[in-house]
């Protein structure tokens, strides 16, 4: 029986899920059991164990989590309430993936951050989130901001160029060439979210090259396989809110693409 640190679960065509999650104002992170043998088993069984990294009576939630210069770094949004302006973006560290350390927090006064992603991009961390304005009490537009370290502590914020305004850059992933990211915004007439992926040389000048042909499509993850094929997990909103799988086999020729709706509720 040998133990590993998981920091990244492969699932569904090789999409990448951050093992770390919410749970009222706890962040946990996780490790699994493993056995060698050539016994039948389920993807996920083994005999987990949580231990929890944060607490502070605060909801915390929206997790991300990437593993850069010997560290493993997460970050989620801290705030009085599910839905409230004060939002903002805590980073912990841990060299041994159980004991973290409080490294930063980013806010911007009169902005709630809301699902901070980081991405080890080499020679730096990128940290993207979504600012959502007080002053926009319906919610109806959410700003994409990058802040990049050098040092996992000192954070620079960045300008962005190239989405559509208004635009929640939600999910960005990194090759080791190129950015992909997922952007969505809302339709000024019928409110309906409308996701495009964009791909960038520096992770901040983004240009679009897939409009996702999913009505009412939101969140999307993505990941990236060894044969330059594209996966992307899109979130839909239309009842009985079931996600698309969206497969591009070869990125050089996105208009070659498949699309299939999977057989299960997958909602936030």
């Amino acid at each position: 029986m040998s133990k590993i640190r998981f920091k990244f679960l492969k699932f569904i065509a090789g999409l990448s899920l951050a093992l770390c999650m919410f749970h009222g104002a706890n962040i946990f992170s996780f490790a699994a059991e493993t056995d060698n043998s050539n016994t039948a088993k389920l993807p996920l069984e083994g005999c987990f164990e949580t231990h929890q990294i944060w607490s502070d009576g605060h909801h915390n939630a929206f997790t991300g989590a990437a593993f850069w210069k010997g560290k493993t770094y997460v970050v989620f949004r801290n705030a009085e309430h599910h839905v409230s302006f004060d939002g903002r973006v805590k980073i912990l560290s841990s060299a041994d993936g159980v004991n973290f350390t409080d490294t930063a927090t980013i806010s911007l006064p009169g902005k709630d951050l809301r699902d901070p992603k980081v991405v080890n991009a080499g020679r730096t961390l990128h940290l993207y989130v979504g600012a959502v304005d007080e002053k926009d009490t319906k919610r109806l537009e959410t700003d994409a901001k990058l802040f990049t370290s050098k040092d996992g502590t000192h954070w620079k914020e960045q300008k962005v160029t190239g989405l559509v305004p208004g635009s929640w850059l939600w999910f960005v992933h990194y090759d080791g060439k190129t950015f992909y990211g997922s952007a969505y915004h809302h339709n000024d007439l019928t409110s309906q979210a409308s996701a495009i992926l964009y791909k960038s040389k520096n992770g901040k000048d983004w240009e679009p090259f897939f409009n996702i042909p999913v009505i009412a499509g939101n969140e999307v993850s993505l990941d990236t396989d060894a044969n330059g094929a594209l996966y992307a997990l899109v979130r839909c909103e239309i009842p009985p809110c079931h996600p698309y799988l969206l497969t591009i086999p070869d990125l050089k020729k996105p208009g070659l693409f498949e699309l299939r709706q999977l057989p299960f509720t997958l909602q936030g």
